[in-house]
């Protein structure tokens, strides 16, 4: 089994084959996608094609309690 180190300390399992992860949303905006492995940011995009993630530097957030 191989596995993969997290940025948290985390180990977690390789899959042999890809798998392919969705959203179906209409504000494709307030999505963002933090690889945990590289820490690589990419933010949901509104287009038509196949670019649906841009890349993008860690964002600052700021805590918003509800």
């Amino acid at each position: 089994m191989k596995t993969r180190l997290l940025k948290d300390g985390r180990v977690v399992e390789e899959l042999e084959v890809a798998r392919q992860l969705w959203i179906k949303t209409r504000c494709p905006d307030k999505w963002l996608l933090i690889d945990m492995e590289t820490g690589e940011q990419y933010q949901g995009r509104k287009t038509e094609g196949t670019q649906d993630w841009e890349r993008v530097n860690a964002i600052e957030w700021k805590r918003v309690e509800y």
